[in-house]
């Protein structure tokens, strides 16, 4: 028996390299808007409209708000995944640390 006859006649490419790069360009985009995050999140911090103490109660909600944004726009692995998730994550608790450093998002008195 030959390779050729273990591959199905009907399969064929699922997409055309035309799609496939709208395809790359498209994830791109929307991983570079959702990685803008921590910076919208430090300048509202910076004028005051959110608070450290408010993001760090909400923290546990917003780790899982990443990972299911990660599910959604990644494709179905859970390696892209943890690759979107987690760095998303770790950025979030990054701003917050800035935040405190250089004193924005204080409750006022």
């Amino acid at each position: 028996m030959t390779a050729a006859e273990f591959i199905p006649r009907r399969v064929g490419l699922l997409l055309s390299f035309e799609q496939n790069i709208f395809y790359v360009l498209q994830f791109m985009l929307i991983v570079v808007l959702v990685f803008q995050l921590p910076v919208i999140l430090t300048t509202l911090m910076s004028m005051n409209f959110l608070t450290r103490r408010g993001l760090l109660k909400y923290g546990r909600h917003v780790v899982v708000l990443l990972f299911i944004v990660a599910a959604v726009i990644t494709p179905p692995d859970i390696v892209s995944q943890l690759a979107v998730a987690l760095p998303l994550t770790v950025l979030y608790y990054l701003s917050i640390l800035l935040a405190v450093i250089f004193g924005w998002g204080e409750e006022k008195l």
